[in-house]
């Protein structure tokens, strides 16, 4: 418990402590069965979830592989997944979004409500926008973190 409180503490050493800590406990010194890992996971995972923005590359780092290793080992990912595509939606850029109603995701919102208004634009789920560049910005400046 108290690598966990870990987590929610200002200091970046203390963070990262926790989090190595959790990683050796969790997957090198203990093993546990998938059901095992999915409760662990479920109850962690808010936690985990939260660090995905942190301001220092290493804390997300750690997060992620954290993330990554709970995903490998649990049985049933969607008791987590809204916290998960939460987290995530974060760290898109600004102007990227899910439209709810058509069931798409939007690159171009202003251009997207307009379409919904009745301007005529191209359509963003429609092949014929393929062949447009669409440049979009990184959130995260780590290139690792990134391709992971």
């Amino acid at each position: 418990n108290r690598y966990l409180d870990g987590l929610n503490n200002n200091e970046t050493k203390i963070k990262k402590q926790s989090l190595e800590k959790i990683s050796t406990i969790l997957f090198e010194s203990y093993t546990m069965t998938e059901v095992d890992y999915s409760i662990v996971f479920r109850d962690i995972c808010k936690s985990l979830f939260r660090l995905f923005s942190d301001n220092i590359e290493k804390i997300r780092e750690l997060t992620i592989n954290i993330s990554i290793k709970f995903i490998e080992r649990i049985i049933d990912i969607i008791p987590i997944l809204n916290y998960l595509f939460t987290s995530l939606m974060q760290r898109i850029p600004s102007g990227i979004g899910y439209d709810e109603e058509m069931k798409i995701f939007v690159i171009d919102s202003k251009a997207h409500d307009e379409y919904k208004r009745g301007k005529a634009v191209n359509r963003q789920d429609k092949p014929e926008i393929i062949g447009n560049t669409i440049t979009i910005s990184d959130i995260e400046s780590s290139e690792e973190i990134r391709l992971k």
